[in-house]
């Protein structure tokens, strides 16, 4: 990938907050160069400047400084998609965090989660190699507010933080942060990190926690009204980025053994494989109808190790290469342009 991609469900609840202020969060898509559909219930990944991008055009117009720690406040652990079932067999919660952060990719590339231990303290820095990601106060503050979710979670919610530290200035009233972490917070530091008793990384994952794969399951089952087959398909669109989405990693994930997922599907007339391909051509179409993805990239992101497999694909769904196909769309929006300002 030639820029890293996050996926838009780390926007979720913006929208909400855009509106309680009274702002249409159609504008602040339109000024940060993304589509409108980033507030539907679309499962793709974003390019991660463009993310941070209309997360601080928020904070600034909206009068909203910490606005990210907001967002993390509102969002739950469904943002993380299939990730988080894959680290619930873990034995401990370093272990898990570890796993979480080697993963992480599948939902945002170039970020990931430091992990230093000592006999007298341990931490969590969420950290990218990208300056303007870094130096993204929203980037911060949403990103270690997730993470204190992602310990809780595994902990159970009992352990308590020693401090946090932010890289970017104290704001003028810093109630929202210390009642959020509920600890000694700090601001201008050289990075940004959470600090916690290093005993608290040894201990087991609580048993709510190794629940996930059924909560996720609960999840999708309610979101979807049961339906199994759309279900799978939005376990798949999270996953096929990782170049390996097979019926054997998607079925664990949703709490199935790969045996009953291949049985309940057949129950609905659906093989494993055919909505793979159904979410590709559907994914595709996304990708394609957005001018900041390469060819490469859309093959990358649909699970494709050559971007001439992914070209054969698309022939067979559309009868034309992807580029004649999104000429075609850049040409059919130039025309309703013309025609909007006859």
């Amino acid at each position: 990938m030639t820029k890293p991609l996050i996926h838009s469900h780390f926007l979720n609840g913006l929208e909400d907050i855009i509106r309680e202020h009274g702002q249409n969060p159609l504008d602040f898509a339109n000024k940060a160069g993304l589509p409108a559909s980033i507030f539907d219930e679309n499962e793709c990944l974003l390019p991660y400047e463009k993310h941070t991008l209309i997360m601080e055009l928020a904070s600034q117009d909206l009068k909203f400084p910490d606005m990210g720690l907001e967002i993390a406040r509102r969002q739950t652990m469904t943002v993380f998609g299939p990730l988080f079932p894959m680290i619930a067999s873990q034995a401990n919660i370093q272990e898990a965090l570890e796993l979480f952060s080697k993963h992480l990719q599948i939902r945002a590339q170039d970020i990931s989660l430091v992990l230093e231990v000592t006999d007298d303290k341990a931490s969590v820095s969420p950290r990218s190699d990208i300056d303007a990601i870094n130096n993204s106060r929203t980037f911060e503050d949403h990103a270690i507010g997730l993470a204190w979710q992602i310990i809780q979670l595994l902990h159970g919610g009992n352990c308590k933080l020693r401090a946090v530290y932010f890289k970017h200035p104290a704001p003028d009233d810093t109630t929202r942060y210390t009642r959020y972490f509920k600890c000694p917070v700090a601001f201008d530091h050289h990075c940004c990190e959470l600090v916690i008793d290093p005993k608290v990384f040894s201990e087991p994952i609580c048993a709510a926690a190794k629940e996930i794969p059924q909560l996720l399951r609960q999840h999708l089952e309610n979101k979807h009204n049961d339906q199994l087959i759309n279900q799978v398909k939005e376990v798949v669109t999270s996953l096929l980025v990782t170049g390996h989405c097979t019926i054997n990693e998607v079925a664990p994930t949703m709490g199935y053994s790969t045996r009953t997922l291949q049985r309940h599907l057949k129950q609905d007339g659906a093989t494993f494989q055919a909505l793979v391909d159904a979410v590709r051509h559907q994914q595709a179409q996304v990708y394609l109808s957005a001018d900041y993805y390469r060819l490469t990239d859309i093959a990358a992101l649909l699970g494709y190790s050559e971007l001439s497999a992914f070209t054969r694909s698309f022939k067979r769904w559309f009868g034309v290469s992807p580029q004649k196909w999104r000429r075609g769309l850049q040409g059919r929006h130039s025309d309703s342009l013309r025609g909007s300002t006859a």
